[in-house]
């Protein structure tokens, strides 16, 4: 054998140096591949991660030949290892030889400072071997890694995507990526990277990548990144992405400031009426709420009702800074045809913030203009609704009246609530007859269920009445905050975990708003979620119904606009926000529906839309007021006519008026008058009888009490006086002078006229007061009659 294989070798090198005396030919060096000399080759490590370092043994046969280390196959070294899965870039190796002394028979090769890459699991050894006379050929052989390839741990990798990646404005801190390995077997020498789905100004992300050394089955680990947001960076979550072992896994980083953003808010004097027709200057303030500049504003005005006189509808303003304001003037003409007490402006705005990122935002504000009357008719009034939130079964109470202007009959008064509010009491009410003035007090217990999501949910009284077949129907509204996480976090995969903002509480001060008046409104914005925060809410209020013959809207803010703005809202948090409404003179008595339509953003950046609604009572300013007070000329002990004319001035009617006097040194025949239901606009006559106990001026007081429609009891008196003389008697005879004695037979005519012209006077008096007080009870029969 040893014999051929020295043949061998002579024929090549004589190959050789033939090839090599023939002038454009290439030199050949033995390329055998055979792998008869590499007897195995075993891995260092039992099993092999991605970026385990690791060494191959490779036992080899050469006989006479040995380790090309001279180098003479220029092309590649004398040993190698090559393919994907293996990173060769640092590699070594010694060689152990049978006689050490002499380094002949090669028995090992020991190759170490290899890598293995995780892209797959098969390699090739290569070795370039020489005999005595260095001619050389590569002998090389495949080999199968026992290791764990990339694809196959990102099976078993997942990012924790449920809470977002936290980070504050103005820092630089360590964001942590939470790992979970979800397979049944320990990982080792896991790489996590992060990196922004897009660019954002002012956040860097300095920390290249991070490594998890060992991962253990089902174990949760942190990855730490070092993460610069300059202060400018406005509070919002961005789009990122986790690469974990090469898989990418979308996650949120969301940037937490206690720097508010540019914000801006517009108002308007609340105090300035508007002509229709005219023309006049209006100024509209543009404040800047935020902590940063706002720059470059375009403000754009339209109204369908409102004209921009000598102008355009678009101004700029270069700059708002920080708690600051701009105001812009403009001469506007309300069209001639409105009849509006209020007229909705919108307002366009367009800035930049102190990012330089585009912002835009639209709000409203009202011109105040005329009112018209109102009507009345059967009411639902004085409704309370309950305070505060309610959870599951928990029982709340809704009360209220019903009263009339007149009589009123088959009235059916329900209360039902929404989709999982149900009644805990009797919640139907029949009363076949109303009377005038008759005031019915209702109230109704009920309670949330399992079903009732987390919201404001309405409350609605309906009362029908008239003719069954064609019954006329009036509603009201009252409202209940209910909080039902586990509904909440039912439904598909998207919905679950999404933040809920509701109206978790509310107030007016005063509790029953009146018509023609301000009032503040308090509302409180609660984050029913446990564990998600909200980012970025905007809140409008808005009022769908108008008053009476569409004269505008019912409330319009005073000096502010309908926008709240909210940067964030942690589990749980409520924020309480204020608005100062006013009231149109022509709004009906009852409770009004307010629609507060939020935008915000939950951890992961999704927009979420909802729509809260609270009620506001309203109730219409109630005037009375007593016209001049008539009385006649009074002499003690004789009746004495008074007249006073009451006038309701007010823009409702009034309940259960009672009329009296009260006074010393008098008495009243027919004191008390009752008025079941006093029309606005109308007139009342009252026109009672005083008979004076004794002379000189005595003072009474006439006294009105009636009820407002919240049933507050109300009293209106003035004060009236009365000049009383003594009565007319005959004048007596003097009884110390002789010559003035009456002779028996003298004239006793003198006397008899004087005592009968006394008892004439008092006799036409008196005929006159009952005949006026006749007349006046034969014109009410009348009028009753009717």
């Amino acid at each position: 054998m040893r014999n051929k294989n020295r043949m061998i070798s002579m024929l090549l090198s004589l190959v050789m140096i033939l090839t090599s005396l023939i002038p454009g030919t290439i030199k050949v060096y033995g390329t055998g591949i055979s792998t008869e000399y590499i007897v195995s080759i075993t891995q260092g490590t039992s099993y092999l991660y991605p970026d385990d370092n690791f060494t191959l043994t490779v036992n080899v046969q050469l006989g006479e030949m040995n380790i090309d280390k001279d180098g003479n196959f220029p092309s590649e070294d004398a040993v190698s290892v090559g393919g994907s899965a293996i990173d060769a870039s640092k590699m070594n190796y010694s060689v152990e030889y049978l006689n050490a002394d002499s380094q002949e028979n090669p028995s090992k090769i020991i190759i170490s400072g290899l890598k293995y890459t995780g892209r797959g699991k098969d390699a090739t050894v290569r070795v370039v071997i020489a005999d005595t006379n260095e001619v050389t050929q590569v002998i090389s052989k495949d080999i199968t890694l026992s290791a764990m390839t990339l694809s196959e741990t990102q099976d078993m990798l997942k990012v924790d995507d449920v809470a977002n990646v936290l980070v504050k404005a103005g820092a630089t801190q360590n964001a942590q990526v939470k790992v979970i390995n979800q397979g049944k077997q320990t990982l080792r020498n896991v790489k996590v990277q992060l990196e922004l789905a897009e660019k954002v100004e002012g956040i860097k992300i300095k920390t290249e990548e991070a490594i998890i050394s060992q991962l253990q089955a089902k174990e949760v680990k942190t990855a730490a990144f070092s993460v610069e947001v300059d202060a400018e960076v406005k509070a919002k979550v961005y789009k990122a992405n986790a690469i974990v072992n090469g898989a990418s896994f979308p996650v949120n980083l969301q940037v937490d400031s206690h720097i508010v953003p540019s914000v801006l808010e517009v108002s308007t004097d609340s105090s300035k009426i508007f002509n229709p027709g005219v023309a006049q200057d209006a100024t509209i303030s543009i404040k800047n709420v935020g902590e940063r500049p706002a720059r470059n504003i375009r403000v754009e005005i339209n109204s369908e009702n409102v004209a921009i006189v000598g102008g355009s509808n678009v101004k700029h303003i270069p700059v708002i800074n920080a708690k600051g304001s701009s105001d812009i003037t403009m001469r506007l003409r309300v069209d001639a045809k409105v009849k509006d007490n209020s007229v909705p402006i919108k307002v366009d705005m367009t800035y930049l913030n102190s990012l330089g990122e585009e912002a835009k935002d639209t709000q409203y504000i009202y011109l105040s203009t005329t009112a018209s009357a109102i009507s009345s008719e059967v009411v639902i009034g004085n409704i309370v609704s309950p305070l505060g939130t309610y959870g599951v079964d928990e029982n709340f109470m809704v009360k209220f009246n019903i009263s009339s202007k007149g009589p009123a009959e088959n009235l059916k008064i329900s209360v039902q609530g929404g989709e999982g509010i149900v009644p805990k009491s009797q919640n139907l009410f029949f009363v076949p007859k109303l009377s005038v003035g008759e005031k019915k007090e209702y109230a109704v217990t009920l309670a949330a269920t399992r079903t009732a999501v987390s919201s404001t949910h309405p409350i609605q009284i309906t009362v029908e009445y008239g003719d069954t077949s064609k019954p006329i129907t009036i509603s009201q509204y009252s409202s209940v905050n209910v909080v039902n996480p586990d509904k909440d976090e039912e439904g598909s995969e998207t919905k679950k975990g999404t933040p809920k903002v509701i109206i978790g509480h509310y107030k007016s001060e005063p509790v029953v708003v009146r018509a023609g008046e301000q009032f503040d409104l308090e509302i409180g914005f609660l984050n029913a979620h446990k564990t998600q925060s909200v980012h970025n809410l905007k809140a409008n209020l808005a009022v769908r119904e108008e008053g009476e013959k569409n004269t505008g809207s019912v409330f319009t803010p005073v000096g502010a606009s309908n926008t709240f703005y909210i940067a964030d809202l942690a589990p749980g948090q409520t924020e309480i926000k204020r608005i100062r409404l006013y009231t149109i003179p022509s709004a009906s008595p009852k409770t009004y529906e307010i629609s507060i339509e939020m935008e915000y953003e939950d951890n992961k950046g999704n927009e979420v839309k909802a729509t809260e609604n609270i009620g506001i009572p309203v109730e219409q300013v109630t005037k009375i007021e007593i016209g001049d007070i008539q009385v006649d000329y009074a002499q003690v002990g004789m009746p004495t006519y008074f007249n006073a004319t009451i006038y309701n001035t007010g823009k409702t009617d009034i309940s259960n008026m009672m009329i009296s006097i009260e006074g010393e040194g008098f008495s009243v025949e027919d004191n008390k008058m009752f008025v079941g239901v006093f029309e606005k606009g109308a007139t009342e006559n009252y026109a009672p009888t005083i008979i004076a106990n004794m002379s000189g001026n005595l003072t009474g007081n006439m006294i009105i009490q009636y009820e407002e429609a919240t049933g507050e009891v109300r009293e209106v008196t003035k004060e009236f006086t009365i000049e009383v003389a003594e009565m007319a008697m005959p004048p007596d005879m003097p009884i110390d002078d002789p010559g003035m004695m009456p002779q028996p037979n003298g004239p006793k005519l003198p006397l008899l006229l004087g005592g009968g012209l006394g008892i004439l006077i008092a006799g036409i008096v008196s005929a006159v007061i009952l005949k006026k007080r006749k007349a006046k009870k034969e014109k009410m029969m009348l009028d009753e009659d009717e």
